[in-house]
C-alpha cells in the first residue's frame, strides 16, 4: 500500500473544478457560482449631511449582499467582463479552477502547456483576479507549479515581472491586445524562471548555514521560541532531504525547492485554507525573503 502523503496546491482545496466547462466563460461562471452582478446603490449616514452623495454601496444583485462602500469614482467590474479575456486564449490557457475568497478575491486558475525545468515538468498557472471590495486589483498572475511536488513558485524577478495589472476594457480589439500582452509576459517569465532556476542549481551552498539564517536565532529570544525556531530548522531541513530534491541538494535551487514546499503545504487551521492561497499568490514573504538571502549568498 502507498502510504505517501498526497500534496496538493493551495487551490485544490478552495473554489470549484471547472475542467469539464471546457473553457466556457458563461458555464464557467455558472458552475462556480460567479454568475452573479452587483451594482451602485446610494448610501446615506445618519446624523450627517451633505456628503452622503459622495459615496455608493456595491451590492450584490441577487442576495443584497453589500461588498463595499466606495467613492462615486470607483468603477464596477462585472465577473463576467473581468474575465472576458480568457475567451481570447482558449487555445493557450485550460481554466480549471474558480472561486471566491472570504476575503473578497474572485479568482479563475488557468493552465499553460507544461514545460521541462532542469529536467522537472512544471505547470505555468495564471491566476486571474476580480474585486467588488477595491482590495484586490484586476490583475494576472504567473505561478509556476513543480508536478513532482506540487510546489509554488511565485516570485518575481528584477528582468521579469509575474503580476500584470490589467485595465477593464469591453472592445474586443482590446480584450484581444490584453488577451496577447499577458500571454507574452507568462511565456517571457517563464524563460527567466528557467534560466534562474540554472542559475541557483549552478550556485553551491551550504544547507544548514542558509537555514540559519532563513530562520535566525538571536540574543533576545527566549528559551522556548529558540525551541521553536531549532524545531522549524528541522523541519525545512526534512523538507529539503525530500527525495524529490535529491538531484538538488547543496545548491540554491535545492534551497528554493524546499522554500516554496515548506510555505505551499504548511499546515493551516481549518477554515482559513482560502487565507493561505492569497498569501502564496499577493504576499509571498517567506519565499521572497529566502530569495533574498540566495541572492547575497
Amino acid at each position: 500500500m502507498d502510504n505517501r502523503i498526497v500534496r496538493k496546491a493551495t487551490w485544490d482545496v478552495i473554489g470549484t473544478d471547472v475542467k469539464d466547462c471546457n473553457n466556457n466563460l458563461d458555464k464557467i461562471l455558472k458552475e462556480s457560482g460567479l454568475d452573479y452582478e452587483v451594482e451602485y446603490r446610494p448610501v446615506s449616514v445618519s446624523g450627517i449631511e451633505g456628503d452622503n452623495d459622495k459615496f455608493q454601496a456595491i451590492v450584490r444583485k441577487s442576495d443584497n449582499h453589500v461588498y463595499n462602500i466606495a467613492k462615486k469614482s470607483y468603477t464596477i467590474c462585472q465577473n463576467k467582463d473581468a474575465f472576458s479575456l480568457i475567451n481570447e486564449m482558449k487555445n493557450d490557457v485550460n481554466i480549471i479552477r474558480a472561486g471566491e475568497t472570504a476575503s473578497g478575491m474572485i479568482y479563475m486558475i488557468g493552465e499553460l502547456p507544461e514545460v521541462k525545468v532542469l529536467g522537472d515538468a512544471f505547470k505555468p498557472n495564471l491566476i486571474f483576479q476580480n474585486s467588488h471590495t477595491a482590495d484586490f486589483a484586476l490583475k494576472s498572475a504567473i505561478i509556476p507549479l513543480r508536478v513532482a511536488c506540487t510546489n509554488q513558485f511565485s516570485i518575481a524577478f528584477p528582468e521579469s515581472r509575474n503580476t500584470q495589472t490589467i485595465k477593464h476594457t469591453t472592445s474586443i480589439n482590446n480584450q484581444i491586445a490584453v488577451a496577447n500582452e499577458t500571454l507574452k509576459i507568462a511565456y517571457d517569465y517563464m524563460k527567466v524562471f528557467n534560466s534562474r532556476a540554472e542559475m541557483y542549481a549552478a550556485n553551491k551552498v551550504d544547507a544548514l548555514k542558509v537555514v540559519e539564517k532563513i530562520f535566525p536565532i538571536t540574543e533576545d529570544m527566549s528559551d522556548r521560541r529558540i525551541t521553536q525556531i531549532r524545531e522549524l530548522r528541522d523541519k525545512f531541513m526534512a523538507i529539503y532531504n525530500n527525495e524529490d530534491n535529491q538531484n538538488f541538494k547543496g545548491t540554491a535551487w535545492g534551497i528554493l525547492n524546499a522554500a516554496t514546499d515548506y510555505y505551499t503545504h504548511k499546515t493551516v487551521k481549518s477554515g482559513s485554507e482560502a487565507n493561505h492561497f492569497v498569501n502564496t499568490i499577493i504576499y509571498p514573504e517567506f519565499t521572497n525573503n529566502v530569495v533574498r538571502i540566495l541572492n547575497a549568498a
